[in-house]
């Protein structure tokens, strides 16, 4: 990988003197569909003050076009500041952090929900997160929510895209996930327009 001022030609040539000469051959992977499973573990340890927890669901994967959905509604829900959860139970001093999040990989995805608060409090917050998102699920989300998580979700984009690996990082992972080159990631905050 190259960043910054370089000699696109140059780097051309190394590139051939160094690895013109492999060959090309198929490396297939299999992607079976996971399969999750319901389960339930606790982890005690005796010097933690807070109680941790953690909930992992299934989300879309790195080619399902769902990811930009996912990414704009968890960032309404649980985003870390000024979400849903955030208002409800960290701004309230109900939890000392609360948020969902998405991961996207190849052939699965994930949702993953965390709260960190008080041991006495877990079982009513986790009751309060359960609620918030099912008060989204059949009440939707307003234009207003939407528009500031899209405005988040651009801004972080953008940001991210100042540093060279970053961008390098972005570019070869679209193509490694979904064969896309896309030569300019701001761009990628037209789809939400």
């Amino acid at each position: 990988a190259a960043a910054g001022n370089i000699d696109f030609d140059s780097l051309i040539l190394q590139a051939q003197n160094y690895c013109g000469r492999w060959a090309m051959f198929d490396a297939p992977r299999e992607l079976p569909t996971p399969k999750p499973r319901q389960a339930f573990q606790v982890i005690h340890k005796p010097l933690a003050a807070q109680q941790y927890v953690v909930q992992l669901s299934p989300g879309p994967s790195a080619t399902d076009a769902d990811r930009y959905a996912a990414r704009l509604l968890t960032t309404i829900i649980g985003d870390d500041s000024g979400s849903r959860l955030f208002w409800e139970l960290v701004d309230t001093g109900k939890a000392e952090s609360a948020s969902i999040g998405t991961q996207e990989y190849q052939g699965a995805g994930v949702f993953l929900t965390w709260l960190s608060c008080l041991p006495e409090l877990a079982a009513e917050n986790l009751q309060q997160v359960a609620e918030i998102i099912q008060e989204a699920e059949a009440d939707g989300v307003t234009e207003e929510e939407l528009t500031q998580a899209k405005n988040k979700v651009c801004a972080q984009i953008v940001l991210n895209a100042e540093r060279p690996t970053n961008r390098l990082f972005s570019v070869g992972n679209a193509w490694i996930q979904r064969r896309q080159y896309k030569t300019h990631h701001k761009r990628n905050c037209l789809f939400y327009k």
